[in-house]
């Protein structure tokens, strides 16, 4: 028989023993717990990254197309063989024009060319990449600014023989289909009113291909398009000129001479020289159909030929793609060049050479 001491030590032992087992079997429940969270918690993690990249990815393939497109749509439309164009309408390359077809195609082609280029009319869009464009949208109000001269022209004076003759049906209709709004999106939508525009304005040409349309050959309506012309081109030439910053004017202080303060925004030259492009381009084709019907009209007096293609010449110049990244502003005589300046250089000696056709008209 064991002495009491020896039992009580004994129990001791074993009840410690007891305790540490359940002590090491509560470690380690926890740390088998402690281990599947932080697995779980790396897990989820993860998981959240890769919803992340590929949220990012996607994203980041939107914005890239986005941007191709927006380039894709700002390249600006070919030029048009206006005397081509006007052959090919006629089914014939040796049947003669009526009077007025080459001229009349001309505006056709230019309406066409606004609704049908790349990307379509982007100026009253509300949707992206249009909708943060700038460029095309200024290039295309500059040519509406055209098809609005030729529209209110050819209704009012061209297509009557007089004041009092019965206006043309379609030309009726063509003149304020132009005149609407440029940047409107909700119905009725711009594109679809200038659609409308170019459907009456192709079946005038239609009519004035078959005979049953009019379309006089006066020195007197020529000459008030080329002042319409020259009034537009004055108000650009203005624009592109005082793109000059004032700080190009230094003057010496005994002249007593203050730089001038009326220059254009910084932030608007480039919408002036996109509208000045879209309206030259839109002027070069015009200009393709008056030589062809204003021959006889315009003589063959070798200034007036020679102002012709110097317009003609100057136009084309201003069609030179811009291959900068943004349009360039320089000053003075520094290292960068000034694009409104050469825009506004080209745009001059057009405008003079027609100053020059128009007074041969007197």
């Amino acid at each position: 028989m064991r002495p009491d001491g020896d039992q009580s030590n004994s129990q001791s032992a074993t009840e410690d023993t007891a305790g540490q087992s359940r002590s090491a079997s509560w470690q380690s429940r926890w740390r088998v717990l402690w281990q599947g969270s932080l697995s779980r918690l790396r897990t989820a993690v993860h998981g959240i990254q890769m919803r992340w990249r590929l949220t990012l990815g996607i994203v980041a393939t939107v914005v890239a197309l986005l941007l191709v497109l927006a380039l894709w749509w700002s390249r600006e439309p070919e030029l048009v063989d206006v005397r081509a164009a006007a052959a090919e309408r006629m089914d014939a390359d040796d049947q003669a024009l009526p009077a007025g077809f080459a001229t009349a195609v001309a505006v056709e082609e230019t309406a066409r060319g606004l609704l049908h280029k790349r990307g379509g009319y982007l100026r009253h869009s509300r949707l992206p990449p249009a909708l943060f464009m700038d460029n095309m949208p200024n290039w295309e109000l500059g040519v509406v600014w055209h098809l609005r001269e030729w529209s209110e022209l050819l209704r009012r004076d061209i297509s009557r023989a007089d004041r009092r003759a019965t206006e043309d049906p379609d030309l009726v209709i063509v003149e304020p289909q132009f005149y609407f709004d440029t940047d409107r999106w909700l119905l009725p939508s711009t594109v679809s009113e200038y659609r409308r525009g170019l459907r009456h304005l192709s079946a005038y040409v239609d009519r004035l291909q078959a005979g049953e349309a009019e379309f006089h050959v006066r020195s007197e309506d020529l000459a008030r398009w080329l002042a319409a012309v020259d009034d537009r081109l004055d108000q650009l030439q203005q624009q592109l000129v005082y793109s000059v910053a004032t700080r190009a004017y230094d003057p010496p202080e005994f002249l007593a001479i203050e730089a001038p303060q009326d220059n254009t925004p910084r932030l608007q030259i480039d919408d002036v020289i996109f509208q000045t492009r879209g309206y030259s381009w839109a002027l070069l084709h015009s200009l393709q159909g008056v030589q062809e019907d204003y021959a006889a009209v315009l003589g063959d007096d070798p200034a007036t030929v020679a102002a012709m293609e110097q317009a003609l010449l100057e136009l084309v110049a201003l069609q030179r793609p811009l291959w900068a990244p943004w349009v360039m502003n320089g000053s003075g005589y520094g290292v960068r060049p000034n694009h409104a300046l050469v825009s506004a250089a080209h745009l001059g000696r057009a405008r003079n050479a027609l100053l020059t056709l128009a007074a041969g008209l007197d």
